[in-house]
């Protein structure tokens, strides 16, 4: 190391030669920012060419007089309290000043300290301003893009909740008529009819359910319930799914097996796979399609990729957006509606599982999602997804079903097709026909189903609450609704009711009902032989 002496030699040799003074003046006049010297009382003792150029003021003009003399009294003020605020502590501060340049209010970025004079002992204010308006209109129409952005979104939300029920109420009754029909055509023809209807009636069904649950994932209102579970029977499971659908296309799927345990919501990563599946099978013409993992240090990455198309670079950062689709310009609803990849980003995003797609024109795309391997093992009943229980109506047949609708097509429906399913209906119209009809029934119902918009200002979650009060608390309800508003989700949980969006489709009634219903009884068993034990 150097000596003390040596380094004052150094800095000796440094400044010799050296005019200081000089180099100081010309970065006071060179440096492009407004620089500026007031003295304790804040009258200016120097301004710099820049800040001269600004304000339209020479350095001889600006030469003791105040910042009053120059600005409206009300951005005055305030220069001289932020001056005061740096001769009383000292120290750097920095503030955000306007100013009038041209007539035009101007944002800067001020930096001030306080410098002494050691010769007089007075305090001197040294500033550094920086005009930032540009940057703070960027910053508003920014803040104002965002707020069109959300006030956009609010208005989708109001849309589909203004529109939803009026479209799903006749797809609803077309459905469950259809689900009536299934049972009574034998005739080929009329059969091959019948699958064309119920083909574009899935389609549309399709299209609200996807809405459906963009508005529930906004609202926050699934909250993943992630467990140990072994992927091997939800690989296989899927596989059992799509393989005929891939075959139809003469396309291979091919699934490789795997032991992996990993912590997740099964039934939200289920979505995942089998969006990312459906959209596989849908895009590949020729070729295949492969299901399979791979470990990734404490995770694992589930990938499906295929021989499709591939997805141009200049797409890939857009494809998980809503109704955006790469390579289906004529729109084909074969292809879905754009919402199955936007669907997969938010679910994903909410499961922290991340997602990405590795794709080449011409070869095929691969997307993966990231899932964390499972601390502990899982229970023999966590394997994936529940399978729909079976139905057991027959035991039920003594107790009838509540029906609470005021849309005499879909009421028809419904009754049609509760009775093929061997259950006995008893119907209401409103509030008040519901009341006179629990009252003369000699045998309890078992289950009551209303429709969410009822005649007047009542509602389904009013019809479930009055069976309740004049039945039993723990009456099973379901309320069908075609009203996407995520309120009516927060209403349903709250009141321990099955929420049910139109149009559902028969099938999936059924096996709601039958879920229920064999609750039911299994629960009025467990209290028999309780009692019986007493």
């Amino acid at each position: 190391m150097k000596s003390s002496g040596d380094a004052e030699v150094a800095k000796s040799e440094a400044t010799e030669g050296v005019n200081l003074e000089r180099f100081l003046k010309a970065f006071f006049d060179q440096v492009p920012a407004i620089l500026y010297i007031k003295d304790d009382a804040g009258r200016y003792v120097k301004i710099n060419p820049h800040c001269e150029a600004t304000f339209q003021v020479t350095d001889s003009q600006a030469r003791g007089t105040t910042d009053h003399d120059h600005f409206p009294a009300e951005f005055a003020d305030v220069f001289r309290r932020n001056d005061q605020l740096v001769l009383e502590t000292g120290g750097f501060h920095t503030f955000e000043e306007i100013a009038v340049v041209d007539g035009v209010e101007h944002a800067f970025l001020a930096r001030k300290f306080r410098v002494s004079d050691d010769r007089n002992g007075k305090h001197y204010v040294c500033g550094i301003s920086t005009d930032i308006s540009s940057f703070k209109r960027s910053e508003q129409e920014l803040a104002a893009a965002k707020f069109e952005a959300e006030r956009a979104s609010r208005a989708k939300s109001q849309f589909l909740a203004a529109i939803s029920h009026d479209m799903r109420q006749p797809i609803q009754a077309a459905s469950l008529f259809l689900g009536v029909l299934d049972g009574r055509i034998g005739d080929p023809k009329a059969r091959e009819v019948l699958e064309r209807v119920k083909t574009s009636i899935d389609s549309v069904h399709g299209m609200l359910g996807d809405l459906l649950d963009l508005s529930r994932l906004d609202a926050a209102l699934i909250k993943p319930a992630p467990k140990p579970i072994q992927l091997k029977p939800m690989l296989e499971r899927l596989h059992a799914e799509f393989a005929p659908q891939a075959e139809l296309k003469r396309l291979s799927l091919r699934t490789v097996p795997t032991n992996a345990t990993v912590a997740t919501d099964p039934e939200l990563l289920d979505r995942i796979l089998r969006n990312l599946l459906a959209n596989a099978v849908s895009y590949t013409a020729r070729g295949g399609i492969l299901l399979g993992c791979r470990r990734a240090g404490d995770s694992v990455r589930i990938v499906v990729a295929d021989t499709g198309p591939g997805i141009p670079d200049s797409h890939q950062q857009h494809i998980f957006e809503e109704f955006y689709q790469v390579g289906n310009a004529e729109r084909d609803r074969s292809r879905g509606f754009g919402l199955g990849l936007a669907i997969v980003r938010r679910i994903a995003d909410m499961l922290e599982h991340p997602v990405a797609v590795r794709s080449q024109l011409g070869r095929g795309s691969a997307f993966s999602v990231r899932v964390p391997l499972a601390a502990t093992a899982p229970r023999v009943s966590d394997s994936g997804t529940e399978a729909p229980s079976s139905s057991r109506n027959d035991r039920t047949n003594s107790r009838p079903v509540l029906l609470v609708e005021d849309d005499p097509a879909v009421l028809s429906a419904m009754v049609m097709l509760l009775e093929e399913w061997g259950l006995s209906v008893v119907t209401a119209g409103s509030i008040e026909e519901l009341e006179t009809c629990i009252r003369e029934q000699t045998v309890p119902p078992s289950l009551i189903i209303a429709d969410y918009r009822l005649p007047g200002e009542t509602t389904g979650t009013d019809a479930v609450a009055l069976a309740r009060s004049m039945v039993t608390a723990d009456l099973p309800g379901i309320i069908l609704t075609g009203d996407t508003d995520p309120a009516r989700l927060r209403e349903a949980h709250a009141n321990h009711t099955r929420l049910l969006h139109k149009p559902i489709q028969a099938h999936q009634l059924q096996q709601v009902i039958a879920k229920i219903l064999d609750g039911a009884v299994e629960e009025a068993m467990t209290k028999q032989q309780d009692g019986a034990k007493t």
